[in-house]
């Protein structure tokens, strides 16, 4: 019963990310036009459509609870609720909503991308798989009857069979298992020691420098962040500890912590690191003073975002012709194996 209140309640307040934005802009809006934080929520209240989720942030700022914590119960996305985890401490409220929107619109742009780049190849290729399965069940068998008493024919019909029953087999199988797989490693995967979760990740290849530059740009972008707010390194890595949704950025500052506190200086610490990329390692290697330390992490956040935008891109653009090129490989496969018999027919009348 318990549980089930629980369900209930996750639904109740759950909205999509889209709304989730809109939610983000009228409060900058309103805020931008001269109105507090507590007067946004009390406008926002009597909007229908946000009413449940202003509830919970009035709610949670009432006991007390911080920006992030107060839109963690107000069932807000994990990535915007690290966002102003990090940014509320150091940042005006107003300035932490509007980089939190910038952040949110940039990740739904490119998702939108991938969603208009993969939905036509898609559902091309899973009718391209349903013929294989029709054309493997129903129409090639007739054709074996008929062509039973010509060898050739019969020989030919025959590896297409077994072809198409191999690739459509290997299709659903794969299915399958990237389903339980994804379905077990979602369940199971806070119970599972991040040293255990990074070593699986170490052996994803195309995933591994993918990561490297998420956690590179994340690492770079927060310290010069808490910098920028005149903290000194000892703090910063404090606070990069107390981080308790990105998970491999809070594991990287104990790390970090324990090499400190060993008389290890913050290069070296940093150089230990596998998921952070070796410009950011050069960039604490130099030494310099903290101003031209923050200045150059700045910079190459910024370089960074670009870098991982230009990867989003080329994977977009790569996916689509791969697709194409697969189904035109069927479309061509079925073609022959229904045209070979046929001439190997009349070659032989």
């Amino acid at each position: 019963m318990i549980q089930w209140m629980k369900r209930r309640k996750a639904y109740k307040y759950f909205f999509p990310i889209e709304k989730q934005l809109q939610y983000l802009k009228h409060v900058h809006f309103l805020m931008s036009h001269g109105y507090s934080f507590k007067d946004a929520l009390d406008h926002l209240y009597y909007n229908t459509d946000y009413e449940a989720q202003t509830k919970e942030i009035i709610t949670a700022f009432k006991r007390g609870d911080p920006l992030d914590k107060a839109f963690e119960h107000a069932m807000f996305h994990h990535s915007i609720v690290a966002y102003l985890q990090f940014s509320h401490a150091h940042e005006s409220m107003i300035d932490s909503i509007k980089n939190c929107v910038d952040m949110v619109e940039y990740r739904l742009s490119y998702i939108e991308k991938l969603k208009k780049t993969i939905r036509y190849p898609l559902f091309l290729l899973i009718i391209i798989v349903l013929l294989l399965i029709s054309l493997n069940r129903y129409v090639l068998p007739m054709f074996l009857d008929l062509f039973q008493s010509h060898a050739s024919s019969s020989k030919t019909l025959l590896l297409s069979i077994s072809f198409i029953e191999f690739i459509t087999t290997f299709f659903l199988v794969l299915l399958l298992i990237l389903f339980i797989f994804s379905f077990i490693w979602k369940k199971y995967k806070p119970q599972i020691p991040i040293e255990i979760q990074l070593n699986i990740y170490k052996k994803i290849p195309f995933y591994r420098s993918f990561l490297t530059l998420y956690t590179s740009y994340y690492l770079v972008t927060y310290i010069s962040m808490y910098l920028k707010a005149s903290l000194p390194m000892r703090e910063v890595v404090k606070q990069l500890k107390s981080h308790d949704r990105l998970t491999i950025l809070a594991y990287y500052g104990e790390e970090i912590d324990m090499q400190l506190e060993a008389g290890q200086s913050l290069a070296t610490a940093v150089n230990q690191l596998y998921f952070i990329d070796r410009h950011t390692k050069g960039i604490f290697s130099r030494s310099m003073d903290q101003s031209s330390f923050e200045k150059d992490l700045s910079v190459y956040a910024v370089f960074l975002g670009e870098k991982i935008r230009n990867k989003l891109v080329k994977i977009i653009q790569f996916i689509q012709p791969v697709i194409f090129s697969i189904v035109a490989l069927f479309i061509i496969f079925v073609y022959l194996t229904l045209m070979i018999p046929m001439y190997q027919l009349i070659e032989t009348i």
